[in-house]
This record gives structure tokens, sequence and C-alpha cells, in this order.
């Protein structure tokens, strides 16, 4: 089926969720009750936009950014919950890049290992500051 022309739909932000492992997408309520997945159509929890949409067969585009049009109730059950995900989301995002910055700390540690040990054995400054001075050399190379 070829591309329809966008219309205007009235869409409501559910916030962001962490789909395919570490990715972050906004997840999208549409008039009709589907609920979509976007990286770049950004929005807040609970808010409603007007949003440029086409529609086929198997795909469902949004063009440009969707405007702001109102905040739904903040004590609406659906927000609460809407920006109760969006902070789990966000939180598991930030634990996954903390574990991966341990992860590589620990490689360096395991990696500067034997250079530490190499550095423990030179006697005296000049010996140390001559192996950190190589060492720079070969690293900035």
């Amino acid at each position: 089926m070829p591309d329809t022309e966008p219309t205007t739909e009235r869409w409501t932000c559910m916030g962001r969720r962490l789909m395919r492992g570490d990715k972050v997408y906004y997840a999208w309520l549409e008039p009709g009750g589907e609920t979509y997945h976007y990286a770049k159509v950004r929005g807040r929890p609970g808010r409603t936009y007007d949003a440029s949409v086409a529609r086929t067969d198997d795909n469902v585009t949004v063009y440009g950014e969707p405007q702001y049009v109102e905040t739904l109730p903040a004590d609406d059950p659906r927000v609460l919950a809407w920006e109760a995900e969006e902070r789990t989301a966000l939180t598991r995002l930030e634990r996954i890049r903390i574990q991966r910055n341990d992860e590589r700390e620990h490689r360096l540690d395991e990696l500067a290992a034997p250079l530490r040990e190499l550095y423990r054995k030179q006697v005296g400054p000049n010996r140390r500051a001559a192996l950190l001075a190589a060492l720079t050399e070969l690293v900035t190379r």
C-alpha cells in the first residue's frame, strides 16, 4: 500500500522505556489505544500532543516533533504509573551504565597490574620518572 498523507492525531506520551537491552524509547498512546515506541519522538509522561502521523497497513510514521497541547491531571492513576515506569527505566539505564564503567575500570586495573609492579621495582625517583615518560610516549603515539 502506498504511503498516506500525514494527518494530525492527539497522542499522549507515556514516558521513556528501556527496550532492547539499553535503548531508550518514548512510549506513545494513540487515540485508538495502541502503544507505539519511538527513539526520537520525545515527550513527557502525562502530556498530550498533536502529532503529524502517516499510517500504512504495517507502519505508523510520526513526522516532525509533536506539539504540546495539555497536561493530564497529576493525580490521574495512568500518569502516576507512567511516571513510575519512566523512573524505573531511567534507574535501570543508570545501573547498566555504572556496571559498564565498573567493567571498564576493572579491565584497566587488570591491564595496569604488571605496569604497577614494574613501577614498584624501579629504584629511585629518576628511574620511575623515566619509566612513566616511556609509558606516556607509548600510550600517546
